[in-house]
């Protein structure tokens, strides 16, 4: 399943940025950022993906993409029930935040056929 975002504000690439994808986040004040499983990075370093996630998720299109309002749409494979829950992008460079809100809730069911 594809999930896509659109951002509607301007995207600045340089070196310091990284976005990443996120299941079921919650902010916390205390740490001032978002807790949750890390389903895709752009930066590893910085936000290492869960070690369930990093084999099955991929960001369509590559991080080499050319097309603004199609950098941030993830594509997960291979779903299982336990992929269902809300998903969210974050983008960070720097002072300049943001994140998609509302998360985009994803629903898995059981394969009906035999």
């Amino acid at each position: 399943v594809e999930i896509k975002c659109k951002p509607n504000t301007a995207v600045d690439y340089s070196a310091g940025a990284y976005w990443f994808w996120m299941k079921d986040a919650n902010w916390s004040d205390t740490t001032k950022d978002f807790g949750g499983t890390i389903v895709y990075s752009s930066n590893v370093e910085r936000k290492p993906i869960n070690t369930q996630s990093s084999s099955r998720r991929t960001v369509s299109p590559p991080t080499t993409h050319q097309n603004t309002e199609e950098f941030c749409n993830i594509l997960i494979c291979d779903l299982s029930k336990a992929d269902g829950g809300n998903y969210q992008f974050r983008y960070i460079n720097g002072e300049d935040k943001w994140v998609t809100d509302p998360p985009t809730n994803l629903t898995v069911e059981e394969n009906p056929c035999p």
